[in-house]
């Protein structure tokens, strides 16, 4: 078993009896057309790990883990193995058993199974959101599996995983607000501030793009990257009907503003610093992850801005080929020609 960690369309309007064409784009990604899913029945229910643990296993001396490991048969080794790290235990004294009753009686781990139930005492709202989104993922990717719904606590490691194609799993205890008394001391602000419920949707969508579709550019350049950090966003985008463009790239609201107002002064600067063809990892990566912001430019440019410019990219690529399906764009494996293609131009 495998553990992965996580539009603007045209408008076409007939405006004469000659049948002129006039395209009309959509400013920011805002108003995408969407397939009706009606038809497509799916129905979720978050099974609650957390919550049955917090029942079954919190504060008992010894715990009994069978009944967790019947009621989550894939879930449960990847919960004790991988967000654990119990592993395999050699030495016969100290069982599995053992190190889970270690672990489930330690206070702080008490401390946050409560502050989770107190926040999180149901999901309607995100098994609504999902339930919709995954008819979307069904629609364009009918031969995909839909995964089943977990929630978990994950000691503050992940946002969402997936377990192969069967499960995916949202973390709840990175999404308990900004101001959860242990955030403040285990990250940085431009991290925490994001550890908010409206982001959960977004966060499992790209982190089920990833399962599906892991990396398979050709080469390993700036662009190559920006290009498929950009579709895993487009993904989220076109199967999530709420997500709002800050919560799809993972930004604030206030930076992703600032990368729509400097658009064309991101572009010219990875232009001007010969970045987009770039094979220095260590040089393009604080482009294309999170950071407070990005060193050589304006102080207000946030981290991840090449992600972002890759997902611009993406858009105008899908809106200038209609033809292009959305499981054509995620097995593609050429980013230059998704550029080229696209005739991307910075909308500012």
């Amino acid at each position: 078993m495998k553990l992965k960690k996580i539009f603007l369309m045209l408008s076409f309007y007939i405006v004469s009896v000659f049948s002129l064409v006039i395209l009309i784009l959509s400013g920011c990604g805002k108003g995408n057309k969407k397939p009706n899913v009606d038809d497509i029945i799916i129905s979720v229910e978050v099974q609650r790990f957390d919550l049955d643990a917090r029942e079954n296993l919190i504060g008992k001396k010894p715990v009994e883990v069978s009944a967790m490991k019947k009621s989550y048969p894939e879930f449960f080794p990847i919960f004790s193995g991988q967000i654990l790290e119990i592993g395999e235990i050699t030495d016969s004294s100290y069982t599995e058993e053992d190190a889970l009753t270690d672990y489930f009686n330690d206070p702080y781990v008490i401390e946050l199974y409560d502050s989770v139930a107190t926040h999180f005492p149901d999901l309607n709202e995100f098994e609504k959101q999902m339930e919709q989104s995954l008819r979307y993922v069904k629609f364009y990717f009918p031969e995909k599996p839909t995964p089943k719904l977990i929630s978990f606590i994950s000691n503050f490691t992940y946002a969402a995983i997936t377990v192969d194609t069967s499960v995916l799993a949202v973390a709840l205890d990175m999404y308990l607000d900004t101001g959860f008394k242990y955030y403040k001391s285990m990250f940085p602000q431009f991290i925490y501030e994001k550890f908010k419920p409206e982001y959960m949707a977004a966060n499992s969508l790209k982190t089920l793009a990833l399962e599906y579709f892991p990396y398979q550019m050709k080469g390993n350049t700036l662009l190559d990257r920006m290009i498929d950090n950009g579709r895993l966003i487009y993904f989220a985008e076109m199967t999530c009907d709420e997500c709002e463009d800050y919560q799809l790239i993972g930004m604030n609201e206030e930076d992703e503003i600032w990368c729509e107002e400097n658009e064309p002064e991101i572009w010219n600067f990875l232009i001007e610093h010969d970045l987009v063809y770039s094979t220095q990892q260590g040089e393009f990566n604080k482009y294309i992850e999170d950071g407070p912001n990005t060193s050589g430019m304006p102080v207000e440019a946030p981290g991840n801005v090449g992600s972002w410019i890759g997902w611009q990219i993406v858009r105008q690529y899908m809106e200038r080929n209609n033809e292009v399906t959305l499981d054509e764009l995620m097995k593609a494996d050429d980013a230059e020609m998704i550029l080229q293609m696209a005739r991307y131009k910075p909308r500012n």
